[in-house]
């Protein structure tokens, strides 16, 4: 029997940060919404499907782990009956001041 992966339970790293989607039965997400992305995702309980920008729909069960930027996402559903939740963790965005620096603004001439 192999072993579920699970991001629950797991101290995060400082330079991550996790996102926890509670999904009802029969809700849809737009790709667009579906939790970051461009992050690695966890199916922690139940299952969702996943239409594609194509058209095409993938099932992903509990323990599944996907990126949702990769599958190019359209929506994300919870076909049921009970709730599904999905745990997405990403690198976290570096503070404003090690953010790389904007050119400073034109000057009009006097």
């Amino acid at each position: 029997m192999s072993e579920i992966v699970t991001l629950r339970g797991r101290r995060v790293p400082l330079w991550a940060e996790r996102r926890v989607t509670v999904l009802p039965a029969g809700a849809v997400l737009a790709g667009a919404e579906a939790p970051w992305p461009d992050a690695l995702a966890v199916v922690e309980h139940g299952a969702v499907e996943v239409e594609t920008t194509l058209g095409n729909q993938i099932r992903l069960d509990e323990g599944a782990i996907v990126c949702f930027a990769l599958l190019h996402a359209a929506t994300v559903r919870n076909p049921g009956p009970g709730g599904a939740v999905i745990s997405a963790l990403r690198r976290r965005p570096p503070p404003a001041a090690l953010a790389p620096a904007q050119p400073p603004a034109a000057r009009s001439p006097r």
